[in-house]
């Protein structure tokens, strides 16, 4: 993902959104800079239209921004976003558990460790894996998860039982969906090792942030954690019971057992294709003599593990979906859906066809083996072709070869899960699990899209130890977004290295719009002198600039090709509302705007020092802009980035305070952990507070000062008269 679309997609992000991603940023930086902290096992969950997918998105693109810089090599993983199906997959454009981690389909503990040769290569691309992010996690069981934790385990060869190989864990779902087909919910505690509901912390998003239909997103909601024995809201039955139409529709169908979905394969089969017909699969069997696999007559009387149907009904026009996994990374995943457009036998044999072309539904299914196929006709209207595939079914080394392909007009509940449709017909009549009505229902993306059968207020209940799980679970602590105060003796300004005001105006305007400071005080702008103040205008506030070409006079060879350099410059936006001027300051040679806050009675530099900017030549400098301050006001405040690391030693620093100054800012504000932005203010007037702001589209952090009048009410009208 590009820069610009990294910062448009954390732009997007709502409070409780955005205070996650910073708190697994902040995890991220504190591992950049040295900390060491321990890892991450953090649970997110919400419900429909709550935004989970977008927050992983964003928490995978600033995490891999930030933790690249410590990789062995740029290129390689140092955060791996996975789920548990092909279809959730395709969706992430990633790959399924199983494929990432080389864990077989039929997870059985005791554990079986991954032999030398295949643990190499996983060892080689994963070495420098920080944090693993697990997408639809509700379809996890405690034997993937702990095979997960073994895979790691060896991966990482962490000597001790580290949960995970100390690679930090991001599960994202939501419980109150399907449970996995085989095995225990990880809601459910098991017998033995606990690597969930004692290990993770749990956080909700509750906010919905689908703006197609936030009617429906709401009602989901509500039937999401509704109980047997809650009743529903009136208003939520009669929403519901005005998509019972009756209405005959083409549209995907969806029931809650496979014999339904039967039935109305067939019968739409019939109805669409007259030339339908069956594709036997061909089974094979070992020759006893030969050793050699054979075709048997008729097919193996039992078969395990294996998704290839003895029978296969098909015909040109059919609805079918795929039933495997042939190519993630192609999109031909378990659950695509598309049209049969060809069927192409060998040498006229029409016995077993050789190839089943299908027009998927996402045009991007396939795409890459459409460039191989021979079959132009096909390929011309976007057809990919399915091959037959082999498996061994039997514990005697039978092998079956058919098609992956199944009908598709109806799905059952179980099978669309992980999947979003524009138009679905929902049958509610034989619901025989918790989950299913909401699962089924959640599937389409607005009400004008749904058609209901049968329906049924009984059929629409969770299962009732989820919401008790969850709550059991400790919570991950998030620090809240900042809030305006509106308090009449306070004065705030927020100070920000924005490297580049042009690029990041859009997020600066939301990164302070919850705190509306009366002054945004801005460093290395990169304006030129000739600049529009119209295209970096901020709504509410005026601006003034003094960019880096404006302030160099001096003969000194380091400031003349400082000052051909672009970047660079300051700036502030002052609040319409607020009295101020700006103080015309004499030339010493220093990127600083200074402004006189009349009605505060404060007077406020922002200055942005250059790294290759002499330190002797800056102090004494900054001690000439100094000199003609202060006799202005008795409260003066210098502030900005000096390129000088407190934390270690800062003589600047050191001269402000030998002058009477506070520097108040206490923490670091980079993200390599340095504190080179600065507040320094010398006053009898005001208390004051500078709080560091996790900010996303800057390597510098923000930060909020504020100002608080030591006068009570009647001496600061007394004060201003």
């Amino acid at each position: 993902m590009c820069r610009s679309d990294g910062l448009a997609l954390i732009r997007s992000l709502n409070d409780t959104q955005l205070s996650i991603f910073y708190q697994i940023r902040r995890w991220c930086l504190d591992k950049v800079i040295g900390k060491n902290p321990d890892p991450l096992h953090v649970f997110i969950t919400g419900g429909a239209g709550t935004g989970k997918s977008h927050l992983i998105k964003a928490i995978q693109y600033e995490a891999m921004r930030s933790l690249s810089t410590v990789c062995r090599h740029p290129d390689n993983i140092c955060v791996l976003l996975t789920a548990p199906t092909g279809i959730a997959t395709f969706n992430l454009h990633t790959l399924t558990i199983h494929k990432t981690l080389n864990i077989g389909i039929d997870v059985r503990l005791p554990y079986i460790p991954l032999g030398e040769d295949k643990l190499n290569c996983l060892r080689a691309k994963y070495r420098d894996l920080q944090i693993l992010i697990i997408d639809e996690i509700s379809m996890v069981d405690h034997n993937l998860l702990a095979y997960i934790h073994g895979r790691l385990r060896q991966i990482k060869q962490t000597g001790d039982f580290s949960p995970f190989g100390n690679v930090s864990i991001i599960a994202v779902g939501d419980f109150f969906q399907l449970p996995p087909v085989k095995g225990k919910p990880l809601y459910v505690d098991d017998i033995g090792i606990n690597l969930w509901s004692t290990l993770f912390s749990v956080v909700e998003l509750k906010t919905i942030v689908r703006q197609k239909d936030n009617t429906f997103a709401e009602l989901l909601n509500r039937i999401r954690i509704r109980t047997k024995v809650t009743p529903m809201l009136k208003s939520d039955i009669d929403i519901l019971k005005k998509c019972e139409t009756g209405e005959v529709s083409s549209a995907l169908h969806i029931f809650p057992t496979n014999k339904q979905v039967s039935e109305h394969n067939v019968q739409q089969l019939i109805k669409t294709c007259p030339e339908h017909f069956e594709i036997d699969a061909q089974d094979f069997i070992i020759n006893n003599k030969s050793g050699k696999l054979e075709m048997k007559t008729g097919h193996h009387a039992k078969t395990y593990n294996t998704c290839l149907a003895e029978t296969l009904l098909i015909g040109k026009g059919a609805r079918a979906m795929l039933c495997k996994n042939v190519d993630v990374v192609d999109g031909l995943v378990n659950g695509a859906c598309g049209t049969v457009t060809h069927i192409v036998y060998p040498n006229n044999d029409k016995k077993f066809p050789e190839t089943v072309y299908v027009k998927f539904d996402d045009n991007q299914v396939g795409a890459q083996r459409r460039k191989c196929s021979a079959y132009a006709s096909a390929v011309a209207m976007g057809s990919t072709g399915i091959k037959p595939e082999e498996e061994r079914v039997s514990n005697k080394g039978g092998l079956r070869r058919q098609f992956t392909l199944k009908l598709a007009w109806a799905c059952t509940v179980h099978k669309v899960q992980g999947i979003t449709v524009d138009e679905a017909v929902v049958s509610l009549k034989k619901i025989f699990a918790p989950g299913q009505a909401y699962v089924a229902l959640s599937r389409v993306r607005s009400l004008s899209g749904l058609i209901i059968q049968d329906f049924e207020e009984k059929a629409i209940y969770c299962k009732d130890n989820i919401n008790d799980a969850i709550q059991s679970m400790s919570t991950f602590f998030i620090n809240k977004i900042p809030k305006h105060k509106d308090n009449t003796l306070a004065f705030s300004v927020f100070l920000m290295n924005v490297q580049s005001l042009h690029q990041h105006l859009a997020d600066l305007v939301l990164c302070t719009q919850h705190l509306q400071p009366n002054c945004i005080a801005v460093t290395e702008t990169w304006l030129p002198d000739n600049i529009s103040f119209e295209t970096v205008k901020i709504n509410g506030y005026s601006f003034q600039s003094h960019p880096r070409s404006l302030s160099y006079s001096s003969s000194n060879p380091t400031l003349i090709e400082i000052q051909a350099q672009q970047h660079g410059g300051v700036g502030i936006y002052t609040s319409d509302n607020l009295a101020h001027n700006v103080v015309q300051v004499p030339n010493v040679n220093l990127e600083c705007l200074v402004c006189n806050y009349t009605t505060h009675n404060i007077l406020i530099a922002v200055i942005y020092r250059p790294p290759s900017y002499p330190m002797s030549l800056f102090k004494g400098n900054l001690g000439k802009l100094l000199d003609f301050l202060e006799p202005i006001n008795n409260t003066t405040v210098v502030m900005g980035d000096f390129n000088d690391n407190i934390l270690t030693s800062s003589t600047i620093c050191k001269l402000m305070t030998d002058r009477g100054f506070v520097q108040h800012v206490t923490q670091n504000t980079t993200e390599k952990g340095t504190l080179i932005d600065h507040v320094y203010v010398k006053t009898t007037h005001y208390d004051v507070e500078a709080i560091v702001l996790p900010i996303y589209f800057s390597d510098h952090e923000g930060i909020l000062c504020s100002f608080t009048s030591t006068f009570n009410n009647d001496e600061w009208e007394f004060d201003h008269l």
